[in-house]
């Protein structure tokens, strides 16, 4: 543990909005294959103006306590061998 740094700064009041949701979403593959969720990227890019106010909600309510599921760290690596 390090008690001899000094806080010089505290981020008291994160938010994530609507338009940088849809903006994350955006920038998703389309032509991926599912997540740890079982849902494609492609379902999130079609569905982006009904999700986005819930994740919305949601990570903002995260970042209010303090909390990110367990499951949202970890991630599932799986290697993909390319011919030479």
């Amino acid at each position: 543990m390090c008690n001899d740094v000094s806080l010089t700064s505290i981020l008291d009041c994160v938010t994530i909005d609507e338009s940088e949701v849809i903006a994350s979403i955006n920038k998703l593959k389309s032509n991926l294959s599912a997540g740890p969720d079982g849902f494609p990227p492609v379902m999130y890019k079609r569905l982006k103006q009904s999700l986005c106010v819930p994740l919305t909600l949601l990570y903002n309510q995260f970042l209010f306590v303090g909390y990110v599921p367990s499951e949202w760290l970890t991630a599932h690596i799986v290697p993909v061998h390319k011919k030479v």
